[in-house]
């Protein structure tokens, strides 16, 4: 081969060697710019619903330049308000959280704020200062919830209370009551009436407490029972024997039809207070029953014993104490001790028992008596609310419940007009 020859084929290789090399390149710049395009699209396909504001939902979404009546105008900032809260409602929606908005963050607010300090008011005589507390009335309520109920119970339970605390002194306040209270209050604030928690003291409470009862207290404000359109007698204990007691049975007045018997199974479940025990030496108890030894004989030789055996003593006290009868809510009505006869209810307050549903047996020389329940037994069991509360009853359930036939109306409906 000629060296003539041998250039121009050299040339021809690098010719087409740089010809495939701009070919590759060309096709490589147009693949970079159909991925980035491509890219470009899918970052504005996705942000492009979060830019949108739907027009019937906020009475703006006018496109620029168009012309809209003043009245209908929209400020920015509240259209961005808006576009916020339908973000963040799609990513609760997302993330499974629940949906609250604006409006129901207010009233959640409005809640556990502090009651409305209106009419009527209530004049709380504390014993331990000898002064008269003028407060509102809700305010009053919530002071009795937190003295009556442990803070620690179900809202709806609390709510149940505050309803039946408000009741009790709207009828006092209805009815001008003002025996037993000094000149110039119209309550207690003690459990002769109803357990009262002062200002002072109420500021002492944990900020989270305040506003459960506050909750409590809001909820349910105005809220009264009611019986043939008057205020009820809203008795409440702290915990029953399993039933509720007749009105009748423990006071010995005419029936009150709203203070029946109803089963509370859920205070033996959950009431620290549902067995109480005292014992007592025999001569001891017969004198704080007022029965003298000599009505029962069997207790003097009892009491002389003193190494009497368990079996002979619990049979001496079988055949000397004798219940006669029971009411339906499963307490003492009438018992005889010897030739003495009692009610349950001078069983229950002479010997400083806690209920008159009661046992006894002989136990170490003394008699042991032993209480079912805590209080008086009438209307709502307050650890039976609590249990009510804990499977899921509402409080106008509750109340219901336990005041039979009353009807839930608001103060306005029954308070007094001024003319």
């Amino acid at each position: 081969m000629s060296r003539r020859w041998k250039l121009g084929r050299s040339l021809k290789s690098k010719g087409a060697i740089h010809f495939y090399s701009w070919h590759w390149k060309k096709k490589r710049r147009k693949f970079l710019f159909i991925m980035a395009g491509a890219c470009l699209l899918i970052l504005v396909l996705i942000l492009l619903p979060l830019s949108i504001v739907e027009p019937s939902k906020y009475g703006a979404g006018n496109k620029t330049g168009a012309t809209v009546p003043v009245d209908k105008q929209v400020e920015q900032s509240h259209v961005d308000v808006k576009r916020k809260e339908i973000v963040s409602q799609d990513r609760e929606k997302l993330i499974g959280t629940p949906i609250v908005s604006s409006e129901e963050r207010a009233s959640a607010a409005a809640k556990i704020e502090e009651p409305r300090d209106q009419a009527p008011y209530v004049r709380v005589y504390l014993a331990d200062k000898g002064t008269v507390e003028r407060v509102p009335l809700e305010i009053y309520v919530r002071g009795v919830v937190a003295a009556e109920m442990p803070e620690r119970f179900e809202l709806e339970a609390l709510k149940a209370q505050a309803i039946a605390a408000r009741t009790f002194i709207v009828r006092r306040l209805m009815q001008a009551k003002s025996d037993g209270v000094p000149q110039g209050a119209d309550v207690l604030g003690s459990v002769a009436h109803q357990a009262y928690k002062p200002l002072a003291k109420m500021a002492e409470r944990e900020k989270s407490m305040q506003q459960k009862l506050n909750r409590a207290v809001n909820e349910t404000a105005g809220l009264i029972l009611t019986y043939e359109d008057k205020p009820i007698q809203a008795a409440y204990f702290s915990t029953s024997n399993g039933h509720t007691e007749n009105a009748e049975d423990y006071w010995a007045t005419s029936p009150i039809p709203y203070l029946q018997s109803v089963p509370s199974p859920w205070d033996r479940a959950i009431s620290p207070r549902f067995t109480n025990t005292v014992k007592l030496d025999a001569t001891d108890m017969l004198r704080k029953l007022g029965v003298a030894p000599s009505a029962v004989p069997a207790f003097e030789a009892l009491a002389a014993d003193e190494d009497a055996a368990s079996e002979q003593g619990s049979r001496t006290l079988r055949e000397s104490i004798k219940v006669l009868s029971r009411t339906k809510g499963q307490r003492i009505a009438e018992l005889s001790i010897g030739d003495a006869k009692l009610t349950g209810r001078q069983l229950r307050e002479r010997l400083g028992l806690t209920s008159s549903s009661v046992e006894w047996k002989w136990e170490d020389g003394k008699v042991l008596l032993i209480s079912y329940g805590y209080g008086h037994g009438v209307g709502m069991s307050q650890y039976g609310a609590q249990g009510m509360a804990l499977k899921g009853s509402k409080a106008e359930q509750i109340v219901t419940y336990y005041y039979v036939g009353a009807k839930l109306k608001k103060l306005e409906d029954i308070w007094p007009k001024q003319s």
